[in-house]
C-alpha cells in the first residue's frame, strides 16, 4: 500500500494492490457461502420434522417410486399408485436388494446390503 499526497490536492489518496483486493473480496464471499451452508446443515439436523428424520428403521422408505437412490421419512412417502417402473436392476440404487433404507443417527439413509 502506498500513500501519496500531491500538492494540488488537500486529500490523501491511497493506491492499493488490485490483485490483493480481488483476493480479499473472493475470500469474503467464500466465507459467507460457507457460513450459509453450515447454517442450513445445522437447521436440518435440529429440525425433527425434516424429510430425513427418523427413530427406527421402519420410519424410512425409498424417496422415489422408480430406481430410488435415497430415503425419506415414511410420512413424506411418494404416491406410487399408477406408476410403472422398469424392472432393471440399476447400480447405485435400492433396486433388487442392493441396498435398503434405515435409520442411522436419527436420519433416513441408504444402507448397502
Amino acid at each position: 500500500m502506498k500513500i501519496e499526497r500531491k500538492k494540488e490536492f488537500k486529500a490523501v489518496k491511497i493506491t492499493h494492490n488490485q490483485r490483493l483486493l480481488w483476493i480479499i473480496g473472493f475470500l469474503v464471499i467464500l466465507l459467507f457461502v460457507l457460513i450459509h451452508f453450515i447454517r442450513v446443515e445445522q437447521s436440518k439436523q435440529n429440525n425433527p420434522n425434516n424429510s430425513e428424520s427418523c427413530l427406527i428403521d421402519n420410519d424410512c422408505i425409498p424417496a422415489t417410486c422408480c430406481h430410488p437412490t435415497s430415503c425419506v421419512n415414511k410420512n413424506l412417502a411418494p404416491n406410487c399408485s399408477g406408476v410403472a417402473c422398469t424392472m432393471d436392476c440399476k447400480l447405485g440404487t435400492l433396486d433388487c436388494g442392493q441396498a435398503s433404507c434405515g435409520c442411522v443417527n436419527k436420519r433416513c439413509q441408504v444402507i448397502q446390503n
